[in-house]
C-alpha cells in the first residue's frame, strides 16, 4: 500500500516519466509539483485527494516555463543562422544590382562605328 503513495512511484504510473529512476531524477531537479507545491522529495507519501494534483511544475522547462540550456542554446544557434542567411541575401541582391550596371555601363561606353553594326563594345 505504502509503494503506491510514494510521489517517485506516482510519477512514473501518470506518465509524467519515463521510468521510476526517471521519475526520481525529475522529483530532485524540482519539476514536479503536487498541488501548488513543488516537491523534491521522491519518497513523499502523497494523499489520496491529492493524487489527482500531481504534475508538472509552472517554473519547470516540462510545465511550459523558461526552455532548458540545450533548448535556449539551439534557438540561438538557429537565431544566428537565420540573421546570416538574410544578409547574406541582402549582400547577393546589392551585388547583383553592381553587376547589372557595370554590364550597363561595358556595354554602352566607347562604342566605336564597327562595334555599333555588330553590337559588341571593343
Amino acid at each position: 500500500v505504502h509503494g503506491e503513495r510514494r510521489l517517485q512511484t506516482l510519477v512514473f504510473k501518470k506518465g509524467l516519466a519515463k521510468s521510476i529512476h526517471h521519475a526520481r531524477v525529475l522529483i530532485r531537479q524540482r519539476h514536479i509539483k503536487v498541488g501548488k507545491q513543488i516537491v523534491n522529495v521522491p519518497s513523499f507519501m502523497v494523499r489520496t485527494a491529492s493524487q489527482s494534483h500531481i504534475d508538472f511544475a509552472p517554473t519547470s522547462a516540462f510545465g511550459g516555463g523558461r526552455p532548458g540550456r540545450c533548448k535556449r542554446k539551439r534557438m540561438k544557434t538557429a537565431a544566428k543562422k537565420t540573421e546570416e542567411k538574410a544578409d547574406t541575401e541582402a549582400t547577393k541582391e546589392e551585388g547583383d544590382e553592381q553587376t547589372s550596371s557595370c554590364i550597363v555601363r561595358l556595354t554602352c561606353v566607347d562604342h566605336s562605328a564597327n562595334s555599333e553594326k555588330t553590337g559588341q563594345c571593343s
